[in-house]
């Protein structure tokens, strides 16, 4: 008796294993990675901190050309290594986007750009039918 029932339960773990296995070859065998997300306070403070630069370049700073620039490229490297350093997903024009802040009396001056990306990269990694329109780019 003991014998029968661990037959019986050698074959079910057999036709389990092997449903396992086609279920893996329908899907690709692939399982869907966890992206990283933006929690809210980080989102607050990378926003606010974009938002501080984007003011201050449309009141005063952005008047001033090399102090301007300064501001900016700092400004531009620290939401770069933000976005590296957490594993955050950004497509290719938002890495770019802060090139229009060093156009000198252009629209980077006056458009918070530093702002947009910020909120880009957080939509962009917080919500799949963003990533969807924009093409999933890495």
């Amino acid at each position: 008796m003991p014998e029968e029932a661990t037959a019986i339960e050698n074959e079910r773990l057999l036709e389990f294993n092997q449903s396992r296995m086609d279920a893996a070859e329908k899907t690709g065998g692939t399982r869907a990675e966890a992206a990283p997300r933006v929690e809210m306070l980080e989102a607050l403070l990378m926003v606010g901190f974009a938002l501080i630069n984007d003011i201050a370049d449309l009141l005063v700073i952005g008047s001033i050309p090399i102090l301007g620039d300064i501001i900016d490229a700092i400004t531009w490297y620290v939401i770069y290594e933000w976005a590296r350093t957490r594993g955050l997903k950004n497509p290719l024009f938002l890495k770019t986007a802060g090139v229009v802040e060093f156009i000198p009396f252009g629209a980077g001056d006056i458009l918070p750009i530093y702002t947009l990306m910020v909120l880009a990269i957080i939509l962009y990694n917080n919500n799949r039918w963003v990533r969807d329109i924009m093409g999933n780019q890495a």
